[in-house]
């Protein structure tokens, strides 16, 4: 690989080489990419061709750059309000003005009511997520970071499951993305199936996978096996496809488990030595045989019976699961039995099977070290920490839903102070009651809004 990352070209230009994290994910490294600036504006976006991942290939995110950097509504310096809420009237002010209004407003809530009072929303772009939590805990110093999603029901019901049943952070597909040589690695083995169960990684790219890799697994031989109540692209070039009935997935789940541990296909060897519960969890699935989750599910017992042998018996065969079952009203219960699955056949922690990553406290490591800055004390009015055990001691937020009734009520105690960093809370993209959060929010007394564009929630509440 060519290890130059700046290159002068004709008339001024020069291209500079560098990695585009952008949301959702895109793991291990990122989609390379070729900007060329001209005159101080970047004019030009080009995948890079070398990057081993993403091997020159860009989605709209990347190659709209410079209209989004450079577009005319962009935000670029500080603006204060100057009519009342909602008016959208602003005036410019200076960095230094901005400060001025900022701090002593900090300062003063600190000392009169407490670092509590001051509450920090965040979105989930990629980047920007990395920041609003040490802006919360080291910048501000309160304990209160919020992301706004109703019931967290995006990646934190997976990171939760997961920290609590294999003490590991979410597992993904092991797609070679750390070997130079990606595929034909010695050390690596090509999944013989791969499950997509309610994702649509071509579309998404999600945490931790580069979409585009199952399409160049596809071309080596890897299957798909396609479980979604519609039917995507990639359930059109699927091997097998269980459509199932919206809502009803841990069924499904539960009646695999039937046929894999009635037959005797699961890893005997595995199961002794790692896993716990076993005899409960088989207890348990004789409650879900083929025949009763085929009239729950609409899949017709047969294809489950046989897509449950092929899992079983094609190893190495990974499951993906995604924010379906984060939404599904038992995802809990949906990601045990969906990790129940794998651990059981054997395919976690093998080559081409799930990986194991590193727990979800610990995901953005130095962000999350940030929140030493604060007293055990101060750590412990976390809002929802006490009633969501489970969810605080795996993310470092509050709890989401709580935090609306705090705004209401007032209870433990008010929040006085908001700072909202690129996050469009009030726009229905990830609060199921916008209205209800419009008017709790309204009780702020202070709020500063960060964001690229302005917003309806920038209109709203700044």
């Amino acid at each position: 690989m060519d290890k130059q990352w700046k290159k002068e070209i004709a008339d001024g230009e020069y291209i500079v080489r560098t990695c585009g994290w952008s949301p959702p994910g895109d793991h291990p490294v990122g989609c390379g990419m070729k900007l060329h600036v001209k005159n101080g504006k970047l004019v030009k976006v080009e995948g890079d061709e070398e990057h081993p991942i993403s091997q020159g290939r860009l989605c709209i995110r990347c190659l709209t750059l410079p209209e989004y950097v450079h577009h005319p509504q962009r935000i670029v310096y500080p603006m204060k309000r100057v009519g009342k809420r909602g008016e959208n009237k602003w005036q410019r002010i200076s960095w230094d003005e901005a400060w001025d209004i900022i701090v002593p407003k900090v300062k003063y809530f600190t000392e009169t009511y407490g670092a509590e009072s001051i509450i920090v929303f965040g979105g989930t772009g990629r980047q920007a997520c990395l920041y609003y939590y040490p802006l919360g805990f080291a910048s501000l110093g309160t304990p209160n970071v919020c992301y706004p999603l109703s019931g967290w029901s995006c990646y934190g019901p997976r990171c939760a499951i997961t920290d609590y049943i294999l003490g590991a952070g979410y597992p993904e597909i092991d797609f070679a993305g750390h070997f130079p040589d990606r595929y034909d690695n010695p050390n690596y083995q090509l999944p013989k199936y791969i499950v997509i169960w309610g994702k649509n990684p071509l579309m998404s790219n999600p945490d931790g996978f580069y979409g585009h890799s199952l399409i160049d697994m596809m071309k080596r031989g890897t299957k798909i096996i396609h479980v979604d109540p519609r039917i995507t692209w990639l359930g059109t070039r699927a091997e097998h496809v269980l459509q199932l009935r919206p809502g009803t997935d841990t069924a499904l789940a539960l009646g695999l488990l039937h046929v894999i541990i009635n037959e005797e296909l699961y890893d005997k060897e595995f199961v002794e030595k790692w896993c716990y519960g076993f005899e409960e969890l088989k207890q348990r699935v004789q409650e879900y045989p083929p025949e009763k989750v085929a009239e729950i599910t609409w899949v017709p017992k047969e294809k489950i019976i046989e897509v449950a042998r092929i899992i079983a018996t094609n190893k190495p065969c990974p499951i993906q699961w995604g924010l379906a079952v984060d939404t599904n009203p038992n995802g809990v219960q949906l990601g045990h039995a969906l990790l129940s699955i794998v651990a059981i056949t054997g395919n976690l922690d093998i080559p081409g099977g799930i990986t194991l990553g590193p727990r979800a406290a610990l995901l953005g490591k130095w962000r999350i070290e940030t929140r030493y800055n604060l007293s055990e004390e101060l750590w412990d009015k976390r809002i929802g920490a006490k009633e969501w055990p489970a969810l605080a001691n795996a993310l470092a937020t509050t709890h989401p839903d709580e935090t609306l009734d705090t705004l209401e009520t007032g209870k433990p105690y008010k929040l006085r102070m908001g700072w909202f960093n690129s996050t469009n809370l009030l726009t229905p993209t990830c609060s199921t009651q916008p209205d209800r959060w419009y008017r709790a929010l309204q009780s702020l007394e202070f709020v500063v809004v960060q964001d690229t564009f302005m917003t309806p929630t920038a209109m709203a509440l700044a």
